[in-house]
């Protein structure tokens, strides 16, 4: 079944036999940090009488990416076959999301390797990042055919795009000034489950940019940021008057600064997500 709503639905067996109900809710999202930025996103199937299978809609973020930038988390290598071979539970995403082309955040062979593994997932993503992809794929034509290039290079680009009913609202946001104003960052705002997640890659917005893009109109429920917005006043407060998320997820922090990192978020944000060990999973209700 694709797309699963915000509200659960009713399932009706073989006549003659009872109708057992679903509750209606929202149902639980699960995040697996993988490293750095890197996140798996998975809304699971309901508990169906019966055993009626129903397929879960799974989103990558930023996970496939391999030697990183020094100092900062990486996929361990023991593991990073199986994620870019779409073993469980990295098997069946729909949506591969990539924010930008740094080393700490993509790879375009993890990527073309992962799509070749997996036949059901889409690349959507900047032009910068498309082009590596469609080169590391040669010139496999049907593979390149779930590469889509969404934004470029004007600095308010923005594309919305639904792969296999899950919704992608993407807009480019500032990676900083000097040489990193010409990469193509993205915000990337995922629909999944009758959930919104944020995640601004690298952001380095200001007021102004961020009160352009607004997040906070889109009632997002969990926004994945950077810590350099959560560890100072000045960036709290624009997360806190411009995202409005109900859940935020820290990331981008380097392994060895995690401790103090952590209590300079914590008096920010006392409940944010904060997690340390990759592969680690948590579920929000």
């Amino acid at each position: 079944m694709r797309g699963l709503a915000a509200l659960w639905f009713t399932v009706f067996l073989a006549a003659g036999t009872a109708a057992p109900t679903v509750a209606l809710h929202r149902p639980p999202l699960e995040v697996t940090y993988v490293a750095n930025e890197g996140f798996l996103l998975v809304i699971p199937p309901p508990e169906i009488p019966g055993n009626i299978a129903i397929n879960e809609n799974k989103v990558l973020i930023d996970a496939l990416f391999r030697e990183g930038v020094e100092g900062y988390a990486v996929v361990p290598l023991d593991r990073r076959e199986a994620v870019e071979t779409a073993r469980p539970p990295f098997d069946a995403a729909k949506v591969v999301l990539v924010s930008h082309y740094h080393a700490d955040h993509f790879d375009p062979a993890a990527v073309a390797r992962y799509l070749k593994h997996n036949f059901r997932a889409e690349l959507v993503s900047s032009e910068q990042v498309v082009e590596q992809v469609a080169e590391a794929l040669n010139d496999d034509v049907i593979l390149r055919n779930r590469v889509h290039a969404v934004i470029g290079d004007a600095t308010n680009s923005s594309a919305t795009r639904t792969v296999g009913g899950i919704g992608v609202h993407i807009r480019r946001i500032s990676h900083g000034s000097g040489r990193f104003a010409e990469i193509q960052n993205l915000a990337q705002t995922v629909t999944l489950g009758g959930w919104k997640i944020l995640h601004i890659g690298d952001a380095d917005a200001g007021e102004a940019e961020l009160k352009r893009l607004n997040f906070k109109k889109e009632k997002i429920d969990v926004a994945f940021i950077p810590f350099w917005y959560l560890t100072d006043d000045k960036g709290a407060a624009l997360v806190k008057r411009y995202v409005q998320s109900r859940i935020v997820v820290a990331m981008h922090i380097p392994p060895g600064e995690l401790e103090q990192r952590t209590a300079e978020i914590r008096a920010r944000f006392p409940d944010a997500v904060i997690f340390s060990q990759p592969f680690e999973t948590k579920t929000f209700e």
